[in-house]
């Protein structure tokens, strides 16, 4: 009996592995009329997130990040995006793996799964590049969405105003 529960714990750890970050980033870019692009950036990402059996294409789990963490070059514009998006009310961002398809064999993937943003959580697709090495996973994704349909109204001021598209991209490596 002995044998056996020790035999199953080492078969889980083997083929059903959390995978622990290590670092990485996530950016947004907004276009504006009449005026420069916003550049966000930030690098508090938490994941928890769990691969079988070395496979990419078993991966499921949690990305989150802070909303309040968000900077670009211009903290009076940032100031004024953080009333739109409310971090107060909605401090958390968060991007759930259901299901990972293969595109092609040069590593890219799309990953399916729901996006939680301002409140709501929508269906959510992802272009990625994965790396899968012997100690570490490496993802670097992009998507876009539509502000309002999360609910967003993109701010305007004057005739200034940013653009409903958000292109968000993210790049994390995972350790084994």
């Amino acid at each position: 009996m002995k044998t056996l529960v020790l035999f199953m714990v080492f078969t889980i750890t083997v083929f059903a592995g959390n995978l622990e970050i290590q670092g990485g980033h996530v950016k947004a870019h907004a276009s504006m009329s009449m005026d420069d692009d916003i550049n966000i950036y930030h690098r508090d990402i938490q994941a928890d997130i769990s691969m079988k059996q070395n496979d990419p294409l078993t991966l499921k789990g949690r990305f989150s990040t802070k909303m309040n963490l968000f900077a670009s070059s211009n903290k009076s514009r940032d100031e004024n995006m953080k009333e739109v998006i409310e971090p107060g009310k909605f401090p958390w961002a968060a991007y759930d793996i259901e299901c990972v398809e293969k595109v092609d064999e040069n590593g890219n993937y799309l990953l399916h799964g729901k996006l939680s943003f301002h409140g709501v959580k929508r269906d959510f697709t992802m272009m990625a590049q994965i790396q899968n090495d012997t100690d570490s996973l490496s993802i670097k994704a992009h998507s876009d969405f539509l502000m309002s349909d999360f609910e967003v109204e993109a701010p305007c001021l004057l005739f200034l105003c940013v653009e409903d598209k958000l292109e968000i991209s993210t790049e994390v490596t995972l350790q084994k």
